[in-house]
């Protein structure tokens, strides 16, 4: 038997979503459009709209007027921006984590995540729940949570 490795294998429809926002940003908005954070985790990419101009923002307070562009992994709620058009490439299915972890947030549910609290998906989703939702790295440390109760914070079982 022949196995062949592919060099690449495309992205996933959230990446491809964003590039295409990006570039229809780049030819419709006016100056400058700029990344809050990285669009996506491709540095081909990157490097790809660093040369047709887009600007990478560390922080929401150095945005400057003109076109944010909210990258695929999301990010928590924004708040009023002023001269500041939004072009949300969030993909949709982070988005539709976003919007369950704030429907169950709202209806006084605890919101558990399972990931890395430092990656920005996380931070996005866990923003959607008014930074209540408790983050957990793995499986072994969500076993020691307590059971979930409606209305009431679950706390980490520190028995052992």
């Amino acid at each position: 038997m022949k196995i062949i490795i592919a060099k690449n294998i495309g992205f996933c429809s959230g990446v491809k979503r964003a590039i295409a926002i990006t570039e229809n940003t780049l030819k419709k908005s006016r100056p400058p459009v700029q990344f809050l954070g990285e669009l996506v985790h491709n540095e081909n990419v990157l490097e790809y709209f660093l040369k047709k101009g887009v600007k990478f923002k560390k922080d929401l307070k150095k945005t400057k007027r003109g076109t944010l562009i909210i990258q695929a992994h999301g990010r928590p709620p924004l708040p009023l921006l002023t001269g500041i058009i939004i072009k949300d490439a969030t993909c949709l299915l982070v988005k539709r984590a976003q919007l369950a972890a704030n429907s169950f947030f709202l209806k006084k549910y605890q919101v558990i995540i399972l990931g890395d609290k430092n990656h920005s998906e996380v931070i996005g989703i866990k923003g959607y729940t008014n930074n209540q939702a408790l983050v957990v790295k793995d499986e072994k440390e969500a076993a020691k949570l307590l059971p979930a109760k409606k209305n009431g914070l679950s706390r980490p079982n520190n028995s052992e």
